[in-house]
């Protein structure tokens, strides 16, 4: 495993990243991304606000197994690359002051999500994704701009290159040695014990990406599988928006003994910004930027359903 890491760093850091093509086992996250004339809207309506949120268990009342896994696959990468964000954060720090309490607990999401899906991530696809994330561009420079890097330096042009080199060796060696790191660390996550959940508008946008994804007339899809494929999966949206969306405020407090976004901002205390008549500037009011931060600071926790 180290040797195909270090093989696929050093070639997409060369500039020759290899884009391999669909298939079942890899299923792809960008449905209805890169087409050269924009990207097509899935029909002509308003976009719909639908609010509502969905779990892993959730997914057993969908019929298509492409609804299935285009949901699943999405919120795991999701919840994998916050994980992957967040390890190479705290491994910048000192050992003493790492906290791998918030890696365990996206690992853990990861792992819920990608548990119910039909096409799931398995080993090799996990660590082709963390490879990916981990990828950084670089400069290679040039010889005006080496000479002129150099001279601020003191150095000459060939001493100021074999630097940048070994510097990017290191770089290379320890971001090797990171994701071995992260890939064991999530190998050996313990059992899924949250409670996840994904946003019904969320849902709902992913599976019409998917249905233009198989309406696409350059893949190459049987079209009597491709459009029965299709309308189960327009099935699937009435279902999600029938059983788990909402057009309207929740008007209960709690769902499942869980504080509700909806009740915190209906009942908000927030206090009122003043700016003294400067539009599009933050508050400078001390208690209005305490309380915006600790509503932002609730909002991204778990805590809100």
């Amino acid at each position: 495993m180290l040797n195909a890491i270090r093989s696929a760093l050093i070639n997409m850091l060369g500039g020759k990243i290899i884009q391999k093509q669909i298939t079942e086992a890899a299923p792809v996250h960008n449905f209805g991304h890169g087409r050269t004339s924009g990207r097509p809207v899935y029909n002509t309506q308003p976009t719909e606000v639908i609010k509502g949120h969905m779990t892993p268990a959730d997914l057993s009342d969908l019929v298509s197994e492409w609804s299935k896994s285009s949901i699943a696959n999405q919120a795991s990468w999701i919840a994998l690359a916050g994980a992957w964000q967040l390890f190479d954060k705290e491994m910048n720090k000192t050992p003493d002051r790492r906290n791998l309490q918030a890696v365990e607990a996206s690992l853990d999401k990861f792992h819920a999500w990608n548990a119910v899906s039909p096409r799931p991530y398995d080993e090799s696809g996990i660590e082709e994704q963390v490879i990916k994330m981990s990828m950084k561009n670089v400069s290679k420079g040039n010889k005006e701009t080496d000479a002129i890097r150099a001279r601020i330096r003191g150095v000459s042009i060939q001493m100021f290159q074999q630097e940048r080199e070994r510097l990017e060796r290191l770089r290379q060696a320890t971001s090797v040695e990171r994701i071995k790191s992260f890939l064991s660390m999530c190998n050996n996550c313990p059992s899924c014990d949250g409670n996840y959940h994904i946003s019904v508008q969320q849902v709902v946008k992913k599976l019409e990406d998917t249905c233009m994804f198989l309406a696409d007339p350059a893949r190459q899809f049987d079209d009597i599988w491709a459009t029965s494929e299709i309308l189960l999966i327009e099935g699937d949206i009435a279902t999600v928006k029938q059983n788990y969306g909402r057009n309207n405020e929740n008007n209960e407090p709690f769902v499942n003994g869980v504080l509700t976004s909806d009740h915190m901002m209906r009942n908000s205390t927030l206090a009122t910004e003043n700016n003294r008549g400067k539009t599009g500037e933050a508050s400078k009011n001390a208690e209005v930027v305490s309380n915006q931060k600790a509503y932002e600071d609730w909002l991204a926790s778990e805590h809100a359903a």
